[in-house]
């Protein structure tokens, strides 16, 4: 079985992108509510209980949150001790000695990132956009002199999924059926689907892609620069919090690397880019992918806000998905020193 360390860590299978989890009847102000007990604990200050608030948009009390990464995380904490409260929205600010900024859009709004900066230390509170126009270097424009290789991406993370869901009436969010129709009257405009093959098409020169695909608002053009081993191709991934972070090199049969094509992954040290790159878009929490072409590392996708997946298979071993997560919920330490200062923006 072939899996991605961020796979394994979050129990899920989708190899790039992540979107909102299902409904559930969360309130504006939640805890989580304590697991088994852990096999290890972090070390934690010596004080009075620490509280962490995880800063979620409003519209995630609608879900549950345990479709994220950071929902798993947060039970470790409790065990930990810590005092972990997830806040919807920005009506009311809610006291901890860290904040976690989770807003599950590519554009964070303003007032989420203010909010975040009223506590005495905050993580994410500087990452507010990481759409495709903003974080890539390796955009394609007509007439810019690239005549290699180039891949059609949705300029949002997850296809703009998550935005879809914002704007999605209740009647859709409610019945499948609903959001299958809107799928088709959104085929039947011209606008691909996040999940449509033909919004993320390989093309073997920018004179092959269709006007009305570079016309097209939510979509982007790059250069496809792709790791190969042979006939195969590879991707690297970074899943990180504070200083801790696990990496993975996957290789696969297909162009456009997924779980399912995996041929063998592997534990790998992170490209010198990566911490580059972290300090570049000020993200601490998150997950980075990328490829090495070349001797030089190409970055992929950033995601602030890692998805998880309930009903994980059973090829799955629980020990190793406890043990990631253990390590990567060790992270937060740096944030809860008593004498450590804030970690830089």
């Amino acid at each position: 079985m072939c899996w991605r360390w961020g796979d394994w860590i979050s129990g899920r299978r989708r190899p790039l992108h992540h979107g909102f989890p299902r409904e559930s009847g969360a309130g504006v102000v939640g805890r989580i509510a304590r697991d088994r007990p852990a096999a290890h604990t972090m070390s934690i200050p010596s004080r009075p209980r620490a509280r962490v608030a995880v800063l979620f948009h409003a519209a995630d009390r609608h879900f549950a949150p345990d479709r994220y990464l950071i929902a798993h995380l947060a039970r470790l904490w409790r065990e930990d001790g810590l005092d972990v409260v997830f806040v919807y929205g920005t009506r009311r600010f809610v006291p901890a000695d860290v904040a976690i900024v989770h807003v599950n859009l590519s554009v964070v709004p303003p007032a989420y990132l203010e909010l975040a900066r009223r506590y005495p230390r905050a993580i994410n509170a500087h990452i507010g956009d990481v759409r495709k126009r903003v974080v890539s270097d390796r955009l394609v424009r007509r007439g810019d002199g690239w005549t290699g290789p180039v891949i059609v991406k949705t300029d949002r993370n997850y296809g703009g999924e998550p935005e879809r869901m914002l704007a999605r009436s209740t009647l859709e969010r409610r019945f499948r059926w609903a959001r299958r129709a809107r799928r088709a009257v959104d085929r039947l405009r011209g606008w691909p689907h996040p999940m449509d093959h033909e919004g993320y098409r390989i093309f073997g020169s920018p004179s092959e892609v269709p006007d009305r695909l570079w016309t097209h608002p939510d979509l982007v053009v790059e250069r496809f620069e792709p790791e190969r081993e042979g006939d195969a191709f590879a991707v690297r991934t970074s899943l990180f919090l504070g200083p801790v972070s696990i990496d993975q090199r996957i290789v696969s049969r297909a162009p456009v690397v997924k779980a399912s094509g995996c041929l063998r992954s592997e534990a790998i040290e992170p490209h010198p880019d990566v911490a580059a790159w972290r300090r570049r878009f000020h993200v601490d929490y998150g997950k980075i992918d990328y490829v090495v072409v070349d001797g030089r590392a190409l970055m992929l996708d950033v995601n602030k806000t890692v998805g998880a997946v309930r009903g994980a298979p059973q090829e799955r071993s629980y020990g190793d998905v406890t043990r990631q997560r253990r390590r990567l919920a060790d992270g937060l330490h740096a944030w809860l020193e008593d004498d450590a200062p804030a970690p830089p923006p």
